[in-house]
C-alpha cells in the first residue's frame, strides 16, 4: 500500500512547514471514528479501496486485486457481525505567513503581522 499513499506524511507535516517560508503555529490531530461499513465507505473507505485496487491492478506495491477483494469481504463480515470499527486521523498544521509590520500603541514598538 506504500505505492498509493504516504501514510507517514502527517507525522512529517510539522517539520515540513517549519523548514518552509511559513510560520509554524501548532499541530492538531482530528480523529474520525465510524462503526458501520456503509458510513465508512461513504466518508472515505470506498475511495481508499478504489485507490488501492488501482495500484494493485498496475502492479504497484504488495497488494493484489484479489487481496483487495478479500479485505473488503473481511470488512463486510465484521460489519455483519457488528464488529466493524475504523478510525482515521488527520493532522492539521496551523501556520501563517509574514505580510508586513506595524507600530502599535501601548508600549508595543513593533509587531509582525501574520495572515
Amino acid at each position: 500500500m506504500v505505492a498509493t499513499a504516504d501514510r507517514e506524511l502527517g507525522r512529517r507535516l510539522s517539520g515540513l512547514v517549519r523548514r518552509g517560508p511559513l510560520r509554524h503555529d501548532a499541530v492538531q490531530a482530528h480523529t474520525t471514528v465510524v462503526s458501520s461499513l456503509a458510513a465508512a465507505a461513504d466518508l472515505r473507505l470506498r475511495e481508499v479501496a478504489t485507490a488501492v485496487r488501482s495500484s494493485a491492478e498496475r502492479g504497484l506495491g504488495d497488494v493484489t486485486p484479489t487481496g483487495v477483494d478479500r479485505w473488503w469481504s473481511d470488512l463486510q463480515a465484521a460489519d455483519a457481525a457488528d464488529e466493524f470499527l475504523v478510525s482515521e486521523t488527520a493532522y492539521i498544521v496551523n501556520r501563517g505567513q509574514v505580510v508586513g509590520s506595524a507600530v502599535l500603541p501601548s508600549g508595543i514598538r513593533r509587531a509582525t503581522l501574520w495572515n
